[in-house]
């Protein structure tokens, strides 16, 4: 026997003609928004967090690859570092390009002999310009690139304003530099381009040493690389892209590290040998953090025994991290009570 259920029993109710069912009161709805936004307001700090560890985590990777990038190179020639007085001293004495992803793009570039292969650099093929543009826009721009650093060329020193076809000025900042100190010659009777303290306002003076690994002290406490690019004008806080094919300075590739200060007004600087003379240091300062202390106020730094590690910008400025063993400070470092001759 079939059982009919009245629409009644069934529990349907009928609204009546032109009734209308009820929606939401404009407290409730306030109500709502502002929940949204509370729970906005929580997330997005936690989110801007997770997203900077990934992106220390993308640094540190690429910097330790950089560490054993350093030490394979010094293992596979005869203990010499990648740099301006080795893989570089060609260029600087006029020498062609290479053509390979190996092949400097200037003298100062450690970047393209240690990586250029892993890094899948490209090549320079036989119709293009002698100049390397391609190779050396792939490093900065994608390649070998800090995922932290947004910062882009605010001009080009002595050279054209442009790189392979596209404005100097759209060019990322080199994310990453080799503290010099580990690619000077020393002065003492076998002269490179490079030399001591003696020369150029250097802060320290070493003699003896040759730009190979086993001169530079312990490696687990040598800095080959760091975050921070080249020279940051202390009158605008500019950066500018380095052209020529022979530096003696760093370049775009090598800075003299944070832990010396050049006289009494200046403070200690990771970009630059020698900085401009500037009223006001505490505005260069905050300047310089963008470029080099990008992560939660701190930098990465690789060592040559290939380990990479976070360094709080108090750490950075031990000078025991940026030049050889035996080095003789000349000028003072940013700690007063900090050693003379670096251990």
């Amino acid at each position: 026997m079939m059982i009919k259920r009245t629409l009644k029993e069934s529990g349907f109710q009928r609204f009546p003609a032109g009734s209308q069912s009820r929606g939401f009161t404009l407290i409730e709805l306030l109500v709502v928004i502002s929940i949204i936004a509370l729970l906005i307001g929580l997330l997005l700090p936690a989110l801007g967090r997770a997203r900077a560890a990934a992106q220390k985590g993308v640094c540190l990777a690429q910097q330790r690859q950089a560490g054993i990038g350093f030490y394979s190179y010094a293992a596979e020639w005869d203990d010499w570092i990648a740099g301006a007085n080795t893989s570089g001293y060609g260029l600087f004495n006029g020498a062609p390009y290479g053509k390979s992803p190996d092949s400097p793009t200037m003298n100062v570039d450690w970047v393209s002999p240690i990586l250029g292969y892993a890094l899948n650099l490209p090549e320079t093929q036989k119709d293009e310009n002698s100049l390397p543009e391609k190779r050396l826009r792939t490093i900065f721009d994608t390649a070998f690139a800090c995922p932290a650093n947004h910062e882009t060329y605010d001009y080009a020193y002595n050279g054209k304003d442009t790189l392979d076809g596209k404005p100097v000025t759209d060019l990322r900042i080199a994310s990453y530099s080799s503290p010099i100190a580990f690619h000077y010659w020393s002065d003492n009777g076998d002269r490179r381009f490079l030399r001591d303290a003696t020369w150029a306002g250097f802060p320290g003076r070493y003699k003896g040493y040759r730009p190979q690994l086993s001169r530079i002290g312990r490696p687990d406490l040598k800095g080959a690389t760091m975050d921070g690019t080249r020279y940051v004008q202390a009158s605008d806080y500019q950066v500018s892209f380095a052209w020529d094919r022979a530096h003696i300075r760093g370049g775009n590739f090598m800075v003299a590290g944070p832990s010396t200060v050049d006289d009494s007004s200046n403070g200690g600087d990771p970009h630059t040998l020698a900085m401009d003379d500037l009223p006001t240091i505490r505005k260069h300062r905050e300047a310089i953090e963008r470029f080099a202390y990008r992560h939660d106020g701190g930098m990465v730094v690789s060592f040559f025994d290939g380990h990479a590690r976070f360094m709080s910008e108090e750490d950075s400025r031990t000078a025991t991290y940026w030049f050889p063993t035996g080095t003789q400070l000349i000028k003072p470092t940013l700690d007063p009570t900090g050693p003379r001759e670096i251990f």
